[in-house]
């Protein structure tokens, strides 16, 4: 027997806090987007609407599913979207204990008929991962009221790692393997270091936005003040839980490259990079970066590398395959 719970009290949501952490490292989907304080920085600085979250738990009392949620206006119609939608997170779902799998579909028939008590015209949960049971259980409960509507909302290449680095490079096929070489060779001629930062300064952070700035006039556009304010409270709040990483390459004492990675249990995520134009343009050093990021991932036993969304060339030249997270519409009837 599950019992569902709507929150939206501060306070309450606050109380969670140790709860939430404890779910989230137990749940079927379990990314960093999905984590307390990411869930709160993405709430403080870019939410808006009314935050609801739904929690269900057992006889016992116990936590075992909890969905983020807010209600917002959208094109003049109330719409419930999960906490984190959508521009800023590469994965989203709701938490549900693993370790009570048997009893998956009556946790998810119990949050779902909360869903409903909710007031919304238009639901729109991002960024499902493949895998993502909501995937089933949702369109599941909603056939009878509901228009309902899923869709791939982008592609997430991933590299499968093997063991070591030599590996790798004998994997990801001759061409490629070449390149690497090549620019690694280049790199090599010219005074240069990588940094690798579990706790980066403000200084440290501000670096690394003027690089990811510098890379290209999207890049520089997406810099309001809002996600200046989000990055700002999100990387010291993620590596106070060491779910952080960021890395520099510098030539000749100037950084010239930075990537922003999430320091999963098995997987490292590049969240974003940037590098300067028009500075050592001739080395490579977005790609010598990258290719330093997947060899750091195999020496500390990473099972995958994640580029996140987004197909670009570059990364199914380093050997990713796609995979897809999806989005999912349900208009009432």
């Amino acid at each position: 027997m599950y019992t569902a719970q709507l929150i939206d009290d501060p306070n309450d949501i606050s109380d969670l806090q140790e709860e939430w952490k404890i779910l989230h490292a137990k749940s079927l989907t379990k990314t960093v987007f999905q984590a307390f304080a990411f869930q709160s920085v993405w709430w403080e600085t870019l939410g808006v609407g009314k935050r609801i979250l739904i929690t269900v738990r057992n006889e016992e009392g116990k936590l075992v599913a909890l969905a983020p949620t807010f209600v917002h206006v959208e094109s003049g119609s109330s719409q419930l979207s999960l906490l984190g939608c959508v521009n800023v997170s590469d994965y989203l779902d709701v938490l549900v204990d693993g370790s009570e799998s048997e009893d998956t579909e009556s946790i998810y028939a119990t949050l779902l008929l909360a869903v409903e008590q909710i007031k919304w015209t238009k639901l729109f949960w991002c960024s499902l991962p493949e895998a993502s049971a909501t995937r089933i259980f949702m369109p599941k409960h909603f056939a009878a009221n509901g228009n309902i509507n899923e869709s791939i909302q982008d592609v997430v290449p991933i590299i499968n790692l093997p063991s070591t680095w030599e590996e790798y490079l004998s994997a990801v096929g001759r061409k490629p393997r070449h390149e690497i070489r090549r620019k690694e060779r280049k790199l090599e001629a010219v005074s240069h270091e990588y940094l690798v930062l579990d706790d980066p300064s403000e200084t440290d952070i501000e670096d690394f936005i003027s690089l990811h700035k510098q890379s290209s006039h999207d890049k520089n556009e997406f810099w309001d003040d809002n996600h200046l304010m989000f990055f700002r409270k999100l990387i010291p709040a993620l590596a106070i839980e060491k779910r952080v990483k960021l890395f520099f390459l510098s030539v000749e004492n100037t950084r010239v490259a930075s990537m922003l990675a999430f320091d999963e249990p098995g997987s490292l995520a590049l969240y974003n990079s940037g590098f300067s134009l028009g500075t050592h343009d001739d080395l490579s050093v977005g790609s010598n970066l990258i290719a330093y990021t997947i060899r750091y991932a195999i020496e500390h036993n990473k099972q995958t590398y994640d580029f996140l969304r987004g197909d670009e060339a570059y990364k199914f030249r380093f050997g990713a395959i796609s995979t897809n997270i999806y989005d999912i519409e349900i208009t009432r009837t």
